[in-house]
Formats: C-alpha cells, structure tokens, sequence
C-alpha cells in the first residue's frame, strides 16, 4: 500500500466580501496524486488553481476540508511540508541583489 503525494479532501476555501455574500474560491474539491505521476491541475479562469496551489504549499489556509503533501497536513504541520516541496511560481520570485545560491 503506498501513501499519496498529495491528498485532498473535500477542500474549501472561502472568502468573505464587506457587507455581501462569501466568495467560495474553493468548493469540496478532492483528488490523489500518487507518488511518481505527473498530475496537471486545469480548469478556467477563477476555477480555483492558485488558491489550492496557495493551499498545498502552506501560503494560504483553508477554510475546510483537509490537504496532506508527503504525507504531512498542510495546516498542522506546514513547515513539514514545506521542507519537502520546491514551487516555482509564474512571477519572478528571484531576488535580484542575491547570487543564485542564496536565492535558492
């Protein structure tokens, strides 16, 4: 039996407007991606894909459901998700006074 990469279980992700209604950026998604595969996460704009990569790499909590990467909760244990995970994001997140190892 072999453990996820990822997990995701009936995640959520809310935010909620000044005086209006919540936006539900996130509603009850799940999926597992086993160790090995190359998984893709598609869908339009405003489907949700940057708010649960946020999720997934600890920059953003969710507001249900629950999320594990390497086997380790995204909200309980986020440090130890973060020591298992490399993101690079489409921005430029390099630091343009640093040499390449420290930007790493």
């Amino acid at each position: 039996m072999t453990t996820s990469s990822i997990e995701v279980a009936d995640l959520q992700k809310s935010y909620v407007r000044r005086g209006g209604d919540p936006v539900h950026a996130v509603r009850g998604l799940s999926f597992s991606v086993q160790p090995g595969t190359i998984f893709g996460l598609l869908g339009p704009n405003g489907a949700g894909k940057t708010t649960t990569l946020k999720i997934l790499t600890t920059l953003l909590r969710p507001t249900g459901g629950s999320a594990r990467v390497g086997g380790f909760d995204v909200v309980r244990e986020p440090l130890r998700v973060r020591e298992r995970i490399s993101v690079v994001i489409q921005e430029s997140a390099a630091e343009l006074f640093l040499n390449v190892r420290d930007n790493l």
